[in-house]
């Protein structure tokens, strides 16, 4: 443009604003040369100059009343709109704008305005001049161009009414959704828009109608061959510089589908287990949190299921990790199929799965799923060739409470849990007040623990094993004692399922060894005590699952003085049912340093012989439950007497513990059991104390610190591991 022409629209504008008391609007616009224009308060053309006709083709009268923003084309309507509401809103006094304005046969103008306000008449101003060839001059397409440019984008323009109906498409609307512009308009967004996601389509309709620029959606759109898209739209409001009301959106739309699909990918992953492809914690959380907080709105019940597959270690240590995680996939599917459309199946990590069940009346329903759960599980999983029996424990806890907060439920389900645990697995529990208590002990006495361990209240006491023929001390069992300066002496059974669950066993097992090795070795230094025998130990499965757990001993007993010969560690059913690889390897590795290895607690658990048949083992000790019996029931009798006749047919010795009569003794010596430990030889006594009973008892010097007189039995080469039993040809049960 030439700067005279810039100048003449100031000197206008000028004029405009100092004459404009005195001279009507027509004369003003009359004397331009230029477009010009009047537009009221409302958006609407009120008066127009000769120059609409002669360069854009409109007469005068056609384009009375009509709003101005229709003649601007649609992508410069925004900016257009915002600078007019500027004017309008007492915000300024005049404004400059570039716009393409469109003419009689549908082409387009560029036009630079200088837009100025008559508050008092309620009148907007407008001066302009054609500015298309300084567009082109400077490398900027004309309108036509740009509109092909539009056309040709692989984005599609749409602009829709303040009812969100179809004004115009643009033609890549075909490639996008497979419909031709002239099938869309008319046609209200929402009829194309996917049903699940209409609610948020109204959502965003309801912010671009409050004034929200820029208004991003993405969305699934119905495809003209009933497939649907997802589409990102790009949302400009358009509205009436006079009233503010919305006039249209400008909408460019594009597909977005790749992108999508990657996102929800990404999304699936961050929610869902990559193993079964359930739910995982997070999205169990956040599913937990909602159920609860519909509580508020829809009152009810809300329960979880927790559940554990019974010993599924053992399945992995024998079968490999890769059947294992078969077995996974297999109950993940079985829980799908029990669960309801609505409950929320999730692995909660490791073989633990939970199940999330809203909208229940009665406990009753919940109890009765995990009555169906246990029964289906039970059934033989198959895995390749083998047919696996896997049984689950289940933990139930359920709430009416909003209010409750999630991870409390979760943590009531696991006690719930655990208790199915305690009572032999293969069941489930409810969560009740019984349970609160039982938690609240546990915590107190978890407590106590760490408070012994601090305060170095822990004592080791000693307990004589006995050659039953000839009645030497041939070992000696060191016994973990706690004295509480509050509650006294504690049990066994108060603290050891707390210790092992918390870690704390681990540490306070080697602190006994330690000890135990320590006061072994100073009795070998007394003349008067080097009778004392071997020195038995408990271990834990998780001490013995630790790969340098046979070097430690070694270097213990070393630091000590003792050999390997010099230590019998026992290890009860339960553990040897928890052992890995590497369990077994310490095992070994111990018995081939001289160490004996013992099966202690015999006949309490399922698969006993097994374990005789499986592990380097070089005695078992009989459970006092049958040996209190053994005098006054035959059948307990006729038990005892066949385990001792089956160990000496397998080279083992077998130790009885919890002899407490004469009558005990004399039977189990008449089976031919080789020793025994209890209180009618001795009580558990300090170091001290057992000192004194080994210095007053008569002593076979044969019998003590000797190797047993049976055969020593060759180390044990394992093969397969062989901890299952056959209910039918190829098929595995786990207990």
């Amino acid at each position: 443009m030439k700067w005279w022409r810039f100048m003449s629209v100031r000197r206008l504008d000028n004029s405009l604003k100092t004459t404009l008391s005195q001279r009507s609007a027509s004369r003003i616009m009359e004397a331009s040369g230029e477009f010009a224009c009047v537009i009221g308060f409302d958006g609407r053309l009120k008066q127009l100059n000769a120059s609409w006709q002669r360069e854009l083709g409109y007469s005068v009268d056609s384009l009375a009343s009509t709003p101005f923003i229709d003649l601007v084309h649609p992508l410069d309507r925004s900016d257009v709109l915002v600078r007019m509401r500027a004017v309008t809103a007492h915000r300024v006094d005049a404004i400059d704008v570039e716009n393409r304005l469109r003419r009689n046969d549908g082409t387009y103008r560029w036009l630079r305005w200088r837009f100025t306000v008559d508050r008092h008449e309620r009148l907007v101003y407008g001066l302009a001049q054609d500015i298309t060839d300084l567009q082109a001059s400077n490398g900027v397409p004309d309108s036509d161009a740009r509109y092909r440019l539009m056309f040709d984008a692989s984005d599609t323009l749409a602009v829709t009414d303040a009812d969100a109906v179809f004004t115009y498409v643009s033609p890549a609307s075909v490639p996008l959704l497979g419909y031709a512009p002239e099938e869309l308009i008319g046609r209200r967004i929402a009829q194309l828009v996917h049903p699940e996601d209409r609610t948020l389509a109204r959502i965003a309709q309801t912010r671009i109608n409050s004034g929200t620029d820029g208004e991003t959606t993405s969305l699934r759109y119905r495809r003209k061959d009933g497939t649907y898209a997802w589409i990102e739209s790009k949302n400009q409001p358009v509205f009436d510089p006079a009233t503010g009301a919305l006039q249209e959106t400008q909408v460019l739309m594009r597909d977005v589908g790749e992108r999508r699909e990657a996102e929800m990918a990404m999304e699936r992953q961050a929610l869902t287990d990559a193993l079964t492809g359930l739910a995982n914690r997070v999205l169990l959380s956040d599913r937990l949190n909602q159920a609860l907080k519909r509580l508020k709105r829809n009152p009810g019940l809300v329960g979880v299921l927790m559940l554990d597959l019974d010993h599924f270690k053992v399945i992995n240590d024998t079968l490999g990790h890769q059947v294992g995680d078969e077995v996974l996939i297999a109950t993940a599917r079985r829980l799908q199929r029990l669960a309801r459309p609505d409950d929320t199946v999730a692995r909660f990590g490791g073989d633990e799965f939970v199940v999330l069940v809203q909208g229940l009346h009665n406990a009753a329903d919940l109890a009765a799923l995990a009555d169906r759960i246990v029964s289906a599980l039970r059934e033989p999983c198959r895995v390749g060739k083998e047919h696996i029996e896997i049984t689950v424990s289940i933990g139930v806890a359920i709430t009416s409470l909003p209010d409750q907060l999630s991870a409390d439920l979760l943590r009531e389900a696991d006690l719930a849990l655990y208790k199915a645990k305690d009572r032999g697995r293969d069941r489930h529990e409810i969560y009740g007040e019984a349970l609160q208590a039982r938690a609240i002990r546990r915590l107190e006495t978890e407590r106590l623990l760490r408070r012994a361990i601090a305060s170095r209240s822990l004592a080791v006491e000693y307990q004589p094993i006995v050659h039953l023929a000839s009645e030497a001390v041939v070992e000696v069992e060191a016994l973990l004692r706690i004295d509480d300066v509050e509650l006294g002496r504690l049990t066994p059974e108060h603290y050891l399922a707390v210790a092992e669950e918390t870690g704390l066993l681990v540490k306070i097992d080697e602190w006994v060894r330690v000890n135990a090795f320590t006061q072994l070795a100073a009795w070998r230094a007394d003349r008067s005590l080097r009778s004392v025998g071997r020195l038995a130990v408990n271990v834990t499965a998780r001490e013995l699952a630790a790969a340098d757990f046979a070097p430690r001993i070694a270097a213990q007993l070393h630091e000590a003085g003792l050999r390997g010969g010099d230590l019998a560690v026992e290890v009860t059913e339960q553990v040897l049912l928890q052992t890995s690889n590497s369990a077994i390897n310490s095992l070994v590795e111990l018995r081939h340093a001289g160490v004996r290895i013992g099966l202690d607690d015999f006949g309490t658990g399922f698969s006993a012989l097994s374990y005789l048949q499986t592990f380097p083992l070089d005695f078992l000790k009989i459970d006092r439950s049958f040996v209190e019996r053994v005098a006054i029931d035959a059948r307990s009798a006729a038990i005892v007497a066949a385990t001792i006749s089956l160990a000496h047919a397998l080279d083992l010795e077998v130790v009885a513990e919890g002899i407490e009569t004469q009558e005990q003794l004399t039977k189990l010596r008449s089976f031919g059991c080789d020793r025994g430990q209890g209180f009618v030889f001795s009580s558990p006594r300090s170091a001290e104390a057992f000192a004194e009973v080994i210095r007053k008892r008569p002593v076979r010097a044969s019998l003590l610190g000797v190797k047993s007189t049976m055969p020593e039995r060759q180390p044990v080469v394992l093969g397969e591991r062989r901890i299952t039993r056959a209910s039918k040809p190829g098929t595995r049960r786990w207990h």
